[in-house]
């Protein structure tokens, strides 16, 4: 996944430049593009325009991060997609320097600086919000593009919970409204629903662990049609932890885990990562508080807060990995006493009430 930033920069050109552009973190200085300029003389063209528009003052330039995920991407490729973006999102207006660092172990990262006043028509660089989810949107199209992983980003919007999201898509009632519905005169025949959980069973392409979870989502999610009075405190329990069930299915599905021992090689491979990422964070912690740099410490607290995603992505999947390992013993016989208990004319009485 890669993750951006921008933020403005008051101070040196020449320090800024000299930093991104440090040749024992740019492979020798092979790493570096520059986009409408050269390194070489990259300050003498920027303060030349600035010059030409009397724009001398104020924000200097623009500085940019995009990061990685630690081995998904080479420094090529990387920088490859560093100067694509530089080039889609700046490079008909402003003067720009792409480098892409790789000091630090498996944590490839672009740095991206740019002119602050454009060399076309003498504007200042507009940073607001729409432009930055434009210069977002076209680094996730890229990195898809390179068929590497891309970072949900949250919406500044109230975004809808799975059960809405995945009704949208199917074209059926979220768990609220099929309460409701019944509820009413309305209800949903246990016979309608085993019908479509069977279908939609037989169709799913995957076995073993994963389809065991898929099978049991969906008979958690017809018990979610029916009013909680109705349904014993056990079933009721069940029926509260739906969301838990289907995101603890969507890993099942997204990283093929079909059978235990891939759930617990996934596990582990969990666990050995969060030691690589406390260690990381302590440095990061040291290279604030010394205050060296402004740009490299700047650098280091937009890391942090994607370790912190990171750790708490890890977490989840390591309790998940624990509740499917607990789980997957007695699911089979769930499966059948929840199968039983939907076709059982005694529920099929109380939904026609």
């Amino acid at each position: 996944m890669a993750t951006t930033k921008i933020w403005k920069v008051t101070g040196s050109l020449p320090k800024l430049i000299n930093y991104i552009s440090n040749p024992d973190k740019t492979a020798g200085g092979l790493l570096i593009t520059g986009v409408n300029c050269s390194l070489q003389t990259a300050v003498m063209e920027m303060e030349a325009v600035k010059t030409q528009y009397g724009k001398n003052s104020g924000t200097t330039a623009f500085h940019a991060y995009q990061s990685f995920v630690e081995g998904e991407v080479t420094a090529m490729t990387a920088h490859e997609i560093g100067v694509k973006l530089a080039e889609s999102q700046l490079g008909n207006r402003f003067q720009v320097l792409v480098s892409t660092h790789t000091d630090h172990e498996n944590h490839i990262h672009n740095h991206f600086m740019w002119n602050s006043v454009s060399h076309t028509d003498g504007l200042r660089y507009n940073h607001d919000k729409a432009v930055y989810r434009s210069f977002r949107n076209e680094s996730d199209r890229l990195c898809r593009e390179h068929k590497l992983s891309v970072i949900k980003q949250p919406s500044s919007h109230k975004t809808k919970s799975y059960d809405a999201w995945n009704a949208a898509k199917e074209g059926t009632p979220t768990v609220r409204e099929s309460r409701h519905l019944n509820s009413s005169k309305h209800p949903v025949l246990p016979q309608q629903v085993m019908h479509q959980i069977g279908k939609r069973v037989e169709e799913f392409p995957y076995q073993g662990l994963i389809r065991q979870h898929y099978h049991y989502s969906l008979l958690i999610m017809a018990y979610s049609t029916i009013p909680a009075k109705r349904l014993n405190p056990n079933l009721n329990s069940e029926v509260l932890m739906l969301e838990i069930i289907l995101r603890q299915t969507e890993m099942l599905i997204t990283n093929t885990l079909d059978t235990i021992t891939k759930l617990l090689e996934f596990k582990l491979q969990k666990q050995q990562r969060i030691p690589l990422l406390i260690k990381e964070r302590s440095r990061l912690y040291r290279i604030i508080a010394k205050g060296d740099n402004a740009i490299e410490t700047a650098e280091a607290r937009q890391r942090l807060k994607e370790i912190g995603c990171e750790h708490k992505v890890l977490r989840t999947q390591i309790r998940d990995c624990d509740d499917i390992e607990q789980r997957e013993d007695i699911l089979d016989e769930r499966i059948k006493e929840h199968t039983s208990l939907l076709r059982g004319r005694k529920l099929d009485r109380r939904q026609g009430r």
